[in-house]
């Protein structure tokens, strides 16, 4: 059974545990097959959260994946900034909220932008898993994925890393769905650039932090 996410008290507690965390983590490496690539990516999890009248989420995904697998290859080793790469994930959250649109029956099945971005980003994710497969020199680019594991640990210092103006309140109840909005997920992103930055590591650290420290 994964463990409780912690909900770090204070930005300094925030910092102690990730620069602990990251002294002693290591990137695991294995090597996949494209198949194995899709496979792995995203658990049957995230696609208990659909329920579509024609066919499962997880067949919708597969297929946008293999179409897209290739040329999103090609597309990470082009994107050398954080620029490029934040529209990258953008563009191809997109592509798979569009894909999904047109293989569902009912509006209500539509997938929203905090799942899409997240299934992209752990694809993202699976792909620098992998030692056939990863684009070297883009790790400290990569985006993390929300979910309950990344979100609700910032429960009571968002606001102290936020630069917007305006009062956020994550509730404690908060998963992926949680990020409705393209604007919700930069104040998000940024607030844990944020935190990675003054803890000393890459935001993708705070990912295996949150989720595979809880799960393994």
């Amino acid at each position: 059974m994964p463990s409780e996410p912690i909900i770090f008290e204070s930005k300094e507690e925030a910092i102690k545990l990730l620069s602990k965390y990251s002294a002693r983590f290591e990137f695991p490496i294995i090597e996949y097959s494209e198949d194995e690539l899709i496979k792995y990516s995203v658990g049957g999890s995230i696609f208990r959260a659909f329920s579509l009248s024609n066919q499962s989420g997880s067949i919708v995904y597969k297929n946008w994946a293999k179409q897209n697998l290739k040329k999103l290859l090609v597309d990470l080793k082009k994107a050398k900034s954080q620029k490029k790469f934040d529209e990258l994930v953008l563009q191809y959250s997109h592509s798979l909220i569009d894909y999904w649109a047109k293989r569902v029956e009912n509006k209500s099945e539509k997938i929203g932008f905090g799942p899409a971005s997240k299934i992209v980003n752990l694809f993202i994710k699976v792909i620098q898993l992998s030692t056939n497969h990863r684009i070297k020199g883009i790790d400290h680019l990569l985006n993390v994925p929300f979910d309950l594991y990344t979100i609700r640990p910032l429960k009571n210092i968002i606001n102290d890393l936020s630069d917007v103006n305006y009062n956020i309140k994550i509730p404690s109840t908060a998963t992926m769905g949680y990020v409705v909005n393209e604007e919700l997920y930069w104040v998000l992103t940024k607030a844990i650039r944020k935190l990675c930055k003054e803890a000393e590591i890459m935001p993708i650290v705070y990912e295996y932090w949150g989720w595979d420290r809880t799960h393994y």
